[in-house]
């Protein structure tokens, strides 16, 4: 039985047959290793987690396991010790009736090592997968200390799946966590005994009567549910000492009422949540017309909410999130918000789905779990498509070449085989125009109207600037978002008269959109709320607030002739005039437009500006040279203290200011603010009449009480 390897090895020495894995020569140490001193237990890896769904390696469940050279040397890039990881892997799983299916991913900074593996066995897989590295690299000559198989309980489950331990250095010895002492039968036994204890029977046979029904199933730690939505049923798994419940038999579950539910995947690195909520409202619009779709729930990163209540509030962008929706017993359509981290941590959280989006590939965390460059990371994009079969349809974003050479060379491998959608601001796109002609569905922009071309028809679904969500046109981004959500409802069976209200009356209200390019005029200042998070988004908000500060001079004392009498708006924007009452946008991609001919540079532009902890150096420095390329007038810098992920206080804002300094921004043009909402008062209390702030906020928290004092300063606001 082969495995699939995605690395090309050179063979290697030790006999292939040989009953026992042979360990690697003696190696030299690292620097950091050399220093002995007592510590608690280090394992020969830096990570080491289950993959509950689908993921980057499989479209199994699996396991995988990160070791980098920083922890544990250049044996982590060693082609020969892959190999023999590989060999151990190979024998094992073949001894335990598991697949023999298993994945080599070098990267820059060491190796991502994962296998496949039966869901209901992920821990043994785990591991499985840390012996078999453990034995590859000849782990004894990296033990100061014995090795020894007696560690203290809950060692091993404090160092794997998926909790690392950081500060190697203070504690650079390492311990073997599988030392079995015997042959290569005493290793096959004590790992059978492992995989034996931890099925779990009557758990195993709902899921495969589950299985043979084409029904979906969803298990965590505590909780197995078979059914989606309104269609599903759950039961606990463990008390809540851990303790196994007892589960039915399948004979006894009602299997007549239980059902799946439309799922739809929003993907890419930035517009997911503007356009998972844009999605949602278009489902919203079949109820009372088709039970399928009678309440919709959704998750992204500010929560759960079905049928337009918030359940939870919070980062749920991950299986999670997709878990509480699935579960709750309202859902008939459910749209599910899928972020990057969850996807490479556990995978997905369903194995099946209708339809899936990618808005777009930008740089954005590299050096997490093994992705280093953008074409990795488009690849982490497209699992959503393993969830699609050859039944679902993806929707693409035909705009973004890194996105489609991924789903070209996807297509090459085989790894991709669902059906396709695109959509496209520009009409005449190559892509579009061959898509359309081979029958397939399309979503464009002709002349400042959006199109719909879906089973043969072309639709026409009205002008863009009138669609709130594209601030006049100026939000190209957003226009983007609105094409991608567009695609997909016509594809769930929305018709396009349904879609185009939707797009007529979505953005107009704050609770339609919150958080995403919110804007308010407040004594003559355009005040913008986003949650634009790396360079390419944060350039296309400041290309919109570039675009608000451009205004004709008869406008302008118009605006600030409205300002004057309170009345809020906001000036320039073309998103039309509103009186009192916030205007809700969705977060950006791609450059906006500015205003056109005859327009004059008005007022002064102010910007916050931070970053999260766990970004390269590289990354957080182009976030700061990207504010500079628009020359703000003020850049105030926010330390984040909830949001620092491993680096130290006042490091952040380091970064961020050196590298405005190296783009030229004066240093007199800079201030430093301890925290968002301090930050963000600031701006709002330098800004004059006629100019334009900026506030990227990452935390809801601060927003709320950033909004707060916005609107405390609006005056004869007569929704408020």
């Amino acid at each position: 039985m082969s495995a699939d390897l995605n690395v090309v090895l050179p063979p290697i020495t030790e006999p292939l047959e040989s009953p026992q894995p042979v360990p690697p020569p003696p190696l030299p140490l690292p620097p950091p290793l050399l220093q002995s001193e007592p510590h608690e237990p280090f394992a020969c890896f830096d990570d080491s987690r289950r993959l509950t769904g689908p993921n980057l390696y499989f479209a199994s469940t699996g396991a995988v396991l990160e070791a980098l050279v920083d922890g544990v040397g250049a044996i982590a890039l060693d082609v020969n010790a892959h190999r023999r990881w590989h060999d151990n892997v190979r024998r094992l799983v073949t001894e335990l009736g598991w697949q023999a299916d298993a994945r080599i991913a070098p990267h820059a900074a060491g190796v991502m090592l994962a296998l496949a593996a039966p869901f209901h066995q992920l821990f043994t897989a785990t591991e499985v997968n840390e012996w078999a590295w453990e034995e590859a690299i000849g782990a004894e000559h990296f033990f100061a200390s014995s090795p020894t198989s007696d560690l203290a309980d809950g060692t091993h489950g404090n160092i794997h799946d998926g909790i690392a331990h950081r500060n190697r250095k203070s504690a650079p010895t390492f311990d073997r966590l599988h030392a079995i002492n015997g042959d290569w039968q005493a290793v096959v036994a004590v790992f059978k005994a492992k995989a034996n204890a931890e099925m779990n029977p009557p758990l195993y046979a709902l899921c495969e009567a589950a299985r043979l029904r084409h029904l979906p199933f969803f298990i965590d730690d505590k909780m197995l549910s078979v059914g989606a939505g309104a269609g599903s049923q759950s039961w606990p798994i463990v008390d809540d000492a851990g303790a196994r419940l007892v589960l039915p038999a399948p004979s006894e579950v009602q299997w007549h009422a239980l059902y799946d539910v439309p799922k739809v995947l929003v993907t890419g690195s930035n517009g997911k949540t503007t356009t998972v909520r844009l999605l949602a409202a278009m489902l919203s619009s079949l109820r009372g017309k088709r039970e399928a779709a009678r309440a919709v729930g959704y998750c992204c990163t500010e929560g759960v909410v079905v049928d337009g209540m918030q359940l939870e509030s919070g980062d749920y962008s991950g299986p999670a999130g997709a878990r509480t929706v699935l579960r709750h017993a309202d859902v008939k359509a459910a749209v599910l918000e899928t972020a990057r981290g969850g996807i490479l941590r556990r995978g997905l959280a369903v194995e099946t789905a209708d339809v899936a989006i990618v808005t777009n590939i930008s740089a954005d965390h590299f050096g997490e779990y093994g992705i280093d460059n953008i074409a990795k990371l488009a690849d982490v994009k497209l699992v959503v498509g393993k969830a699609l079969g050859t039944t679902g349809t993806l929707v693409l974003n035909a705009d973004d070449p890194v996105l489609m050479e991924g789903v070209a060379g996807a297509e090459r491998a085989a790894s991709l085989t669902c059906a396709k959608a695109l959509f496209s601001l520009k009409e005449e796109h190559l892509l579009l125009v061959s898509h359309r002609a081979a029958g397939g569905c399309c979503c464009d922009v002709r002349d400042g109207n959006l199109w719909l071309t879906y089973q043969g028809v072309e639709t026409d679904l009205g002008r863009v600037a009138e669609m709130p969500l594209s601030m006049g046109g100026v939000a190209s981004y957003n226009t983007a978002n609105i094409a991608a959500a567009t695609a997909a409802a016509a594809l769930l069976g929305v018709a396009p008269d349904a879609i185009a209200k939707v797009l007529l009356r979505f953005g107009r209200r704050h609770q339609d959109n919150p958080g995403r390019l919110e804007h308010w005029m407040v004594a003559g200042v355009t005040v913008i709320v986003d949650y634009a998070h790396n360079p390419e988004g944060l350039s296309a908000l400041l290309c919109v607030a570039h675009s608000m500060r451009m205004t004709n001079k008869s406008a302008n004392t118009s605006a600030n002739t409205s300002a004057n009498k309170g009345a809020s708006a906001v000036a320039g924007g073309g998103a039309g005039d509103v009186t009192g009452e916030r205007a809700s946008n969705g977060a950006g991609e791609s450059a906006g437009e500015s205003a056109g001919e005859g327009a004059t540079e008005i007022g002064r532009l102010g910007l916050l500006l931070g970053q999260a902890g766990n970004r390269e150096p590289e990354a957080i420095a182009e976030l700061a040279s990207t504010a500079a390329t628009f020359k703000p007038d003020l850049v105030v810098i926010k330390e984040i203290a909830t949001m620092l992920r491993g680096r130290a206080p006042g490091e952040v804002p380091a970064l961020l200011e050196a590298a405005l300094k190296r783009a030229g921004h004066p240093e007199t043009q800079v201030v430093h603010e301890p925290d968002e909402v301090a930050a963000a008062r600031y701006l709002l209390q330098w800004a004059q009449a006629g100019d334009v702030v900026v506030l990227p906020i990452h935390q809801k928290a601060a927003r709320t009480a950033v909004v707060a004092f916005i609107e405390s300063k609006m005056v004869d606001a007569d929704d408020r």
